[in-house]
């Protein structure tokens, strides 16, 4: 690490590094649900009572929501077909805002990775806009965005989730990303009710963190990329945003809003990164 102490190593460590905790795809539980889910399904084929199906896609979105996050794959392989959905939705007009929907879809599309440094976990969101709305995707193996803004999926919709069996990411040639020479980036500070930023977090003692002499995060990167990569930051103010959230984890499409409303300021740059209280960077 050169003259960098062990501490200045953790810190720069721990701010431009990155991680995936995922709940296992082969977990008891996800088994568990997809076993319930295919019950059900074929109670439903069945038929019965309005009663009685009301309650089982009830119960079954419960379960088809939690396996969309533990295995899109899976719960794709679960939907109901159309014909029976159709069905469904025809017999019981209640019911539609309990079923899914098989489609494919294309949108802008982001991925942010959160640290916890508190918790000491990480994890991986990714979303994508469709007519407008913002939905969560949930994709097992997705190809490498680089700086596409762009994809198509194929899957299942399902509430405000997506959960992705196959699909592409469009790449711009005309926006080509780079991790060499001039990385212009945006440091945003953001507020959260339960830890707010404390007095020290101020945003010139956050610009001397990325920006200033060493130690800081740009002159780590000048130091081990031999100069050829440099984070800069050009005349920019730092703005602090409010989220309503009391956990982060909770706060994303409030801190995305928060963004949009800022989004002329930042078309400027291609990496973003949101800096709180307790170490939580989010990077778009």
């Amino acid at each position: 690490m050169g003259r960098y102490p062990v501490r200045s190593a953790r810190l720069i460590a721990g701010l431009v590094a990155s991680g995936f905790l995922g709940l296992s795809q082969d977990s008891p539980a996800t088994r568990v649900s997809e076993d319930r889910i295919q019950e059900i399904n074929q109670q439903i084929r069945v038929g019965g009572q309005a009663a009685v199906t009301t309650g089982l896609l009830k119960e079954r979105a419960l379960l088809l929501t939690d396996l969309i996050q533990r295995n899109p794959r899976a719960a794709v392989d679960s939907a109901l077909p159309d014909d029976l959905r159709q069905n469904l939705v025809r017999s019981l007009p209640a019911a539609e805002t309990l079923l899914e929907e098989r489609g494919q879809w294309t949108g802008p599309f982001v991925t942010s990775v959160a640290d916890d440094f508190a918790h000491t976990r990480s994890w991986v969101s990714r979303a994508i806009r469709i007519r407008g709305h913002v939905f969560g995707l949930y994709w097992d193996s997705p190809p490498e965005a680089g700086c596409s803004q762009l994809a198509t999926v194929r899957g299942m919709r399902f509430g405000n989730r997506i959960a992705a069996a196959s699909g592409e990411v469009a790449q711009d040639a005309n926006a080509p990303c780079a991790t060499t020479g001039d990385q212009k980036t945006a440091v945003l500070l953001i507020n959260y009710p339960s830890t707010p930023l404390t007095s020290g977090y101020t945003a010139s003692y956050v610009n001397n963190v990325f920006f200033g002499p060493a130690p800081s995060v740009s002159d780590y990167w000048r130091e081990t990329s031999y100069g050829s990569t440099l984070p800069t930051n050009p005349p920019f103010s730092m703005m602090d945003h409010s989220a309503t959230s009391t956990f982060p984890g909770q706060s994303y499409h409030r801190t995305r809003h928060a963004l949009s409303r800022n989004r002329a300021r930042l078309s400027r740059f291609r990496k973003q990164r949101h800096a709180r209280s307790g170490g939580i960077p989010v990077h778009l």
